[in-house]
């Protein structure tokens, strides 16, 4: 999907090879921009691109596991990353803002349970993680490069 171009221009934001998240991004490319508005065409919903840069997979994910307000379809664009997904987190029904959201403590989740799905993405792949579904990216082989697309509910 992106190629060199894109990694170069992004890589000083992650020269100490943290992973860098990029959010607002469906305007950055005409194919981002294109797959965004089909697939707010498809759902009806706002839809946004995040894009996501590891240059060090030995460094950890900064969110951890972790769930999100959004249904998230992603893609990866470059490297390889294990994509764990845990089982719908109890409560959620009862979030009705943003924060009720922080308020769940969404980030660096300590979950005992086996993963629903435990799966290797390579370039070309793709994943859809419901919202509330905790889940951990792990770069395997870098540079990573994936993209987001997060269904936008909105919240007050």
């Amino acid at each position: 999907m992106f190629k060199t171009h894109v990694l170069t221009k992004l890589i000083p934001y992650g020269a100490d090879g943290s992973t860098c998240y990029f959010r607002g991004m469906a305007s950055m490319t005409k194919k981002l921009n294109a797959l965004a508005n089909d697939l707010e065409k498809e759902y009806n919903m706002n839809v946004d691109a995040h894009v996501y840069m590891c240059l060090d997979k030995d460094k950890p994910h900064p969110f951890g596991v972790h769930f999100d307000l959004a249904d998230n379809i992603i893609v990866q664009c470059e490297g390889v990353t294990n994509f764990k997904v845990w089982d719908k987190v109890e409560g959620t029904e009862n979030i009705k803002s943003i924060q009720d959201y922080e308020r769940m403590n969404p980030y660096q989740m300590d979950i005992k349970s086996e993963p629903i799905i435990d799966k290797v993405l390579r370039p070309g792949d793709a994943i859809c993680i419901p919202r509330f579904y905790p889940h951990l990216a792990t770069t395997l082989q870098d540079p990573r490069l994936s993209v987001s697309f997060p269904l936008i509910y909105y919240y007050d």
